[in-house]
């Protein structure tokens, strides 16, 4: 097998291309909605990768120079000193900032990074585009995790096949391309999640950028003229700009859709030269010096954003989000100067450092998220300091007390029916998880409610209305059809804590003679760090009670604000009565809810469930909304 050259040519507008690739992508996950398809720019980093590897490869197999330590100790050297640095800049800041479970959950995401598997760990966790992935410090290591899955194998593929020849190496990258590229297309409809993080669904993008490094290094290269490359190259670019701007969300994704900027990625790398209208803007100083530096801006930006977020809430007002951008590329140029360069440098760093310090990062790495990840939430919050979220006070005692008074008030049995005392009064079934049980226990702490209404309670797993968990219900929809209790209530409450109701019309289909009956409470969480309010830069010793006693939260989760609306609206149009758990529990929904009482006592210990003392405190607000709603 023959290749023409046996050296890459440095190309300027390659350096300009991840320009264009990473600024889309920080605008992106800032929230800029003009960049609504900015999430693209990792698919071009993936072709230009696939693109500049496989040439390296092909290159020096020709010349008889390539050695797999060698590879590996590349990748190493470009991809391992700037991560791990970032990775330990974060830990503080999620000492200081993230609740126990969430610093739990950081410390496992950095466990899954040190063994470049944190797109299967994000997969497994939530969706990309969830509310509460702006909110995980790590969570755009997942692309280097695919690159690197990718280049555990394709050199072993190159070495297997290379004295076949180049028919073999096209062919058979031809078979994976388009297997994986049918794969994507299919999971963009059926399995988002992991059509989004893992490698089989993103494989075909790096192929693309191999096939690009095969027509480059091969025998022939035809001559084309400079209007041919003009128009071509144009046409790349504009491509990857179409989906910069026009994809969103919502747009089916990674499948044919990402042909569209990986496709003009191609061309831009293909027909792009110095004398072309892009070759100059993308070989311009400003352009090719943000690309020089884009791997360290990639990998800075999400923290700094989620970070802010954690501290601040997702309304991030324009200085703040200029601000990060401006120190993104601050941050990456330092790292890029004086840890990135170094460290590429075999004089400065020679194999045997790289391998120790390597070894012994990724040890002390995994360590620490092994060590976090094993402990329980409770432990973590004893050790955490003092200053920080209200989740942090005391919250073994807590949940204790919490427990002693749910358990006795909510807890009903299985395929029990309304006492007969109950004849006179107005008869509810409340169906819910633990969310639910608050509700109950509250209620029952009433004797105004217990005289005029005769309360049972039946479980009701949230995960009933996931279409992803279905598995973990099973036992809960057969006792709810064992029960009498539907058929004898008077009405049915369903309160659970879940934000999607993505199989409640089933639910509704199902039970379609109680819908009359049915009356359903839109979610209330408190539990995300914007809906916190507190004075000061941290929260105050427990000791402080009147510091204490300022803490609130505010309706500020926008995520389970829009679920709500879209939820109301689907009630209304089916004929469902629905309230609003945020009036149910709060005094005021635009301004506060408490969160600690006027002696300093927490009321809700995770922003979600009550305390035994919130039970009381929230007795009145249930019992008032109980007789306002279903008594005549």
């Amino acid at each position: 097998m023959s290749i023409k050259g046996t050296k890459l040519r440095y190309r300027a507008e390659i350096d300009g291309l991840r320009a264009v690739a990473v600024l889309p992508v920080i605008l992106f996950h800032a929230g800029f909605q003009q960049f609504s398809g900015g999430y693209v720019g990792v698919d071009v980093f993936f072709v230009i990768s696939g693109y500049l590897i496989t040439s390296i490869i092909l290159v020096e197999k020709q010349a008889g120079t390539f050695s797999l330590i060698n590879f590996y100790e590349r990748r190493m050297r470009r991809i391992l000193p700037a991560l791990f640095f970032v990775m330990l800049a974060c830990i503080p800041f999620a000492w200081l900032w993230l609740t126990p479970n969430n610093f739990r959950y950081f410390s496992q995401s950095v466990l899954s990074v040190t063994v470049f598997l944190s797109n299967v760990y994000f997969w497994l966790r939530s969706g990309y585009f969830d509310l509460a992935s702006e909110f995980k410090p790590l969570l755009h290591t997942w692309s280097l995790a695919v690159e690197e899955q990718y280049y555990l194998v394709f050199p072993l593929f190159i070495l297997l096949i290379w004295k076949l020849g180049r028919g073999w190496i096209f062919g058979l990258l031809v078979i994976f391309f388009a297997g994986s590229l049918a794969l994507a297309e299919w999971s963009a409809y059926n399995n988002t999640s992991a059509n989004f993080y893992l490698a089989p669904m993103r494989a075909w993008e790096l192929a693309l950028g191999s096939f690009t490094a095969l027509y480059f290094t091969g025998r022939w290269f035809p001559s084309i003229s400079d209007t041919t490359h003009q128009i071509l190259s144009g046409i790349g670019i504009l491509l990857i700009a179409f989906a910069v701007f026009t994809f969103t969300k919502n747009t089916p994704f990674p499948g044919l859709y990402a042909l569209v900027p990986t496709v003009g990625t191609v061309l831009v790398i293909l027909f792009t030269t110095p004398k072309t209208i892009v070759g100059a803007i993308l070989g311009s100083k400003i352009l090719v010096g943000i690309g020089l530096i884009s791997y360290s801006a990639y990998l800075w930006h999400q923290p700094l954003l989620a970070f802010a977020r954690n501290r601040l809430g997702t309304g991030l007002n324009l200085e703040i989000l200029m601000g990060l951008c401006l120190a993104t590329m601050g941050l990456a140029y330092l790292s890029w100067r004086f840890i990135e360069q170094p460290f590429r440098s075999r004089d400065r760093i020679a194999r045997k450092q790289l391998f120790i310090l390597a070894f012994c990062s990724t040890v002390a790495f995994g360590l620490f998220g092994a060590a976090i990840h094993l402990q329980t939430i409770a432990t973590i919050a004893a050790l955490q300091l003092k200053e920080g979220w209200v989740f942090k006070i005391d919250y073994r005692s807590i949940q204790k007390k919490t427990a002693s008074v749910i358990t006795p008030l909510a807890k009903q049995g299985i395929n029990e029916t309304f006492p007969a005392e109950s004849a006179d009064k107005i008869k509810i079934l409340i169906l819910g998880d633990s969310i639910a049980d608050d509700l109950v226990a509250a209620a029952k702490l009433s004797k105004r409610v217990q005289a005029k209404f005769s309360i049972q309670h039946l479980d009701y797993d949230d995960a009933c209305f996931s279409a992803d968990r279905p598995f973990r219900c099973e036992q809960a929809l057969a006792n709810y059809s064992q029960s009498r209790l539907p058929g004898d209530a008077d009405f049915i409450i369903l309160n659970v804590g879940f934000d999607r109701y993505s199989e409640i019309d089933r639910f509704l289909a199902e039970n379609n003679s109680f819908k009359r009956k049915l009356h359903v409470i839109l979610p209330a969480t408190f539990n995300d760090p914007t809906s916190l309010r507190y004075p000061g830069a941290s929260l105050p010793p427990k000791t402080d009670q009147a510091a204490l006693a300022k803490i609130y939260a505010q309706n500020k989760f926008e995520t389970q604000i829009t679920v709500n609306k879209n939820l109301a609206h689907f009630l209304e149009k089916n004929g469902v009565n629905h309230s609003d758990g945020y009036k149910i529990h709060c005094q005021n929904v635009q301004s506060s809810c408490a969160l600690v009482d006027k002696s300093g006592n927490i009321l809700m210990y995770d922003g979600l469930h009550k305390t035994a003392i919130g039970l009381h405190y929230f007795s009145s607000r249930v019992e008032d909304w109980l007789f306002s709603t279903f008594s005549d």
